[in-house]
């Protein structure tokens, strides 16, 4: 099963410009902030390689070859698999074969079906096996009216037939995901093997004030205790200034660190955090971060310190960076080495663009931790574009698209779904001079996004909420009471 879903993957490289890799569904409001209580995301729908105008016409590639890197012998692969896709008449990935570049015999193929909101239901694995495709497996996603993913089921084809392998659940309330858990097919049923389960508690302004983590565990098969969060707010927004940590132990809550001295940009992100560990009954200064967003985009640099003496000293450095679209192009950390920053772990991709701006060609590659450089892992070649136009596309983003309560108090939730791919997507609020007040960054998941928008510092009045995608942009009005 393992090797299958691999083999899945690999393949889907050609198509998903790494969407694996970006499937946790993440707010730049606290992006860079290690994140209490962070739930393994649904993965996306089959996912393209970035285009950056999307709005009515959307370029995909029909054709590509893949290259492994061989260490031992320091040179690609001579003889790579050549891959052809083709789509729907909206630019989603219908088909993926697979052929040896050499022989031109087949390897794989894999066939997508979609619902009406354009989210996939099935994809269905086949291998070329004597002169004949025969089944693999079959993935299946189901999901909810907001067309958040309620749950992947994994199957394979055995003795001619269809065999439940695993299950993967996700829970949600009506503003995020709240579980997990994650069961294999054993004895014609399934059973539960890992998975966490949140309950949280919130104040009479919406805002969450205590998290709850239980755990599954699989000697007792339930859930136990596990972590909680406490946050706090200095003003009316819904920005934190600190949250404590604390581990159930013995049967008791016991402080372990503590996140405080948050500071903010206008777009909400974080720039700056300092952390505490808990120790002789104190509070004690063991981390500060600085984070710098490149401007217009989602881009940025956090560099961690840790206390050296009665100071501070340079420790690590994480570096993020995406392309217009919203995929990863770089995600790796540094450490603060004899004087100089030295790569230690993560992955970038390079892509070059021919002459109508379309990616040509991707190269991914890892850090060695050893040596501190950068390796070749894979690369690909795209070729063959085709245009798709999408002309309906912005009316049916306004159709897919809601905000509520209107007219609002503190608080409105922006709920949109139906996306294509996954990717980056900016909210903005004007007043009625059309003059931008409020911004915000997001990250759709899974082709949905649900969003909170703090509305407290804003006074009363009719404002107008702009929403980019890269699919085409909504405008939707609301009333601040």
């Amino acid at each position: 099963m393992i090797k299958s879903l691999l083999l899945l993957l690999a393949i889907l490289g050609t198509a998903w410009s790494g969407a694996w890799a970006q499937t946790t569904p993440v707010s730049t409001t606290y992006e860079a902030v290690p994140r209490p209580f962070v739930l393994p995301s649904p993965p996306d729908s089959p996912f393209y390689p970035a285009d950056a105008a999307r709005a009515t016409t959307i370029r995909r590639h029909t054709r590509s070859t893949g290259y492994n890197w061989v260490t031992a012998s320091n040179q690609w692969t001579p003889a790579p698999v050549s891959t052809s896709l083709t789509y729907t008449s909206q630019g989603q990935l219908l088909q993926v074969v697979s052929v040896d570049s050499a022989t031109r015999v087949p390897v794989s193929r894999i066939t997508y079906t979609y619902n009406s909101a354009n989210l996939a239901t099935t994809s269905l694995t086949e291998n070329w096996v004597n002169s004949a495709w025969r089944n693999t497996m079959l993935l299946t996603w189901t999901y909810d009216s907001q067309g958040r993913m309620l749950n992947q089921i994994i199957q394979d084809w055995t003795n001619g037939a269809w065999v439940n392998s695993n299950l993967f659940q996700y829970l949600y309330d009506s503003q995020r995901q709240t579980g997990f858990y994650t069961q294999n097919w054993t004895n014609g049923a399934w059973a539960t093997i890992s998975g966490s389960q949140m309950t949280t508690v919130y104040d009479s302004q919406n805002r969450p004030t205590e998290d709850t983590q239980s755990n599954w565990n699989n000697s007792t098969k339930t859930y136990v205790l596990a972590f909680r969060y406490q946050y706090t707010y200095s003003d009316n927004t819904s920005l934190y200034s600190s949250y404590v940590q604390q581990n159930w132990v013995s049967n008791a809550w016991v402080n372990t660190s503590r996140f405080t001295a948050f500071r903010y940009d206008v777009q909400n992100r974080t720039t700056y955090y300092e952390m505490q560990v808990w120790s002789n009954n104190a509070w004690t200064p063991n981390i500060r971060t600085t984070t710098t967003y490149t401007a217009n985009s989602n881009d940025y640099v956090a560099v961690t310190q840790n206390v050296v003496g009665t100071g501070w000293a340079d420790y690590t450095r994480l570096t993020r960076t995406y392309d217009a679209a919203g995929g990863q192009l770089s995600n790796y950390t540094e450490t603060w080495t004899n004087g100089a920053w030295q790569p230690t772990s993560g992955q970038r991709y390079l892509y070059a663009y021919n002459s109508n701006n379309d990616p040509s060609r991707r190269l991914q590659q890892r850090v060695d931790a050893v040596n501190h450089v950068f390796l070749n892992v894979y690369k690909l070649y795209y070729y063959d574009f085709q245009s798709f136009v999408l002309a309906t596309r912005p009316s049916s983003l306004a159709a897919q698209t809601s905000l509520y309560p209107n007219p609002a108090a503190r608080t409105a939730t922006l709920q949109l779904s139906g996306l294509l791919q996954s990717g980056a997507v900016k909210v903005i609020v004007l007043n009625s001079l059309g003059q931008p007040v409020l911004q915000q960054a997001a990250r759709a998941q899974a082709g949905a996004l649900s969003l909170t928008v703090d509305l407290s510092s804003l006074p009363a009045g009719l404002y107008s909420v702009h929403v980019q995608t890269t699919e085409g942009s909504v405008v939707k009005r609301l009333v601040k009471e």
